[in-house]
Parts: C-alpha cells; sequence; structure tokens
C-alpha cells in the first residue's frame, strides 16, 4: 500500500523532473533490473542477490510512481494482469499436459 509520504514524494519528483525525465528514469531503472536478474542467472553462489534486490526496489517505486503521477487506472492494470496471469496459467497447464 503506498503511503501519504510515498505519494507526496512522489508527486514532488514528478513535478521537480517532469514527466518524460521520470518515464526515462523508469526505462533506466528496468535497464538495471534487466542487468541485476542476467548478473544472478549466472552467479550460482548467490552474491549478487542484494543487487537484484536494490534494482527490484526501484523498479517497483519508478512503476508505484507512474501509475500515480500518470493516473493510470489501477482496475485497468489489476485486470490486465489477470487476463496475463491466466494466460500463464493456461501456457503451463499446455505445457505440464503435454503428451510426448
Amino acid at each position: 500500500m503506498t503511503s501519504e509520504i510515498d505519494i507526496a514524494l512522489y508527486e514532488r519528483s514528478w513535478s521537480l523532473w517532469g514527466a518524460q525525465s521520470q518515464y526515462a528514469m523508469l526505462a533506466e531503472e528496468c535497464c538495471e533490473l534487466a542487468k541485476a536478474a542476467l548478473k544472478r542467472s549466472r552467479i550460482v553462489n548467490g552474491s549478487s542477490e542484494m543487487q537484484l534486490i536494490e534494482e527490484i526496489a526501484d523498479v517497483e517505486i519508478m512503476i508505484d510512481q507512474v501509475k500515480h503521477c500518470a493516473q493510470l487506472s489501477l482496475d485497468d492494470i489489476d485486470t490486465t494482469k489477470m487476463r496475463k496471469m491466466n494466460r500463464l496459467a493456461n501456457i503451463l497447464y499446455k505445457s505440464e499436459h503435454k503428451e510426448l
């Protein structure tokens, strides 16, 4: 759940740096998360776990900011996520029950 403090920070950031900059920051943070995920996939001992955690947190902050400041419909996001999760469930079911 997003707190009033979080919302105030999101709005201050959006106001100070502007929408274009914040969309670019979201893209940059997503790229950093992708890089951390790729590194994590190559490390057996888990030494990159903290880096992955840091990047996930950064991306979640930016996603929450964009959802709030761009006034995106949370209902539409939830509906879309549910549709995509159902699609994943169907793909998994078909894959797991594929006749060899």
